[in-house]
């Protein structure tokens, strides 16, 4: 018999982990990304937690992420983060749960653009209203990241379900 909260706890650090890894590999397309574009890689695995775990778990790979950013980007890009992923955590763990047949690519997307425009409005907040010239792009960039990160889950999702 396993002992679950090893298991769990084992599990989070391997998400953990896993969301550092893919922000890493993120900063690879950084030059050939508008400056403030991100992939969205990482927000893989925060989609997977809210799918698979649960909100606590999902909002708790977004502190761990934010304060990765803390630490390798500073205070701006940590408070950015923070904001575009609980922004997005909490509304991808409401699809999931509650707009399913919107299905992953939908889900994904949604989540992608709430993550955008979350940051947005945090931008606003630091830099006053001339971020909104930017709005049009990063929103427009959102539909890829979605695209993305909904093959990457998959893929995930599929990977985890032939280790159980």
């Amino acid at each position: 018999m396993k002992n679950t909260r090893v298991y769990s706890l084992c599990r989070m650090a391997l998400l953990c982990a896993a969301a550092i890894a893919l922000a890493v590999l993120e900063g690879v397309f950084a030059p050939v990304l508008p400056v403030g574009a991100k992939a969205g890689l990482s927000n893989v695995i925060v989609m997977l937690a809210a799918d698979t775990l649960g909100l606590p778990s999902a909002l708790a790979i977004v502190l761990f992420k934010s304060t990765f950013a803390l630490l390798t980007r500073g205070t701006v890009s940590a408070f950015l983060s923070l904001l575009g992923g609980v922004s997005s955590a909490l509304l991808l763990w409401a699809l999931f749960r509650y707009a399913r047949p919107l299905g992953v690519l939908g889900i994904s997307i949604i989540g992608a653009v709430t993550h955008s425009t979350a940051q947005l409005f945090g931008s606003y907040l630091l830099y006053g209203t001339a971020i909104f010239a930017y709005a049009p792009l990063l929103l427009l960039l959102s539909l890829p990241s979605g695209v993305i990160t909904a093959a990457l889950l998959r893929a995930l999702s599929q990977i985890m379900k032939g280790n159980e």
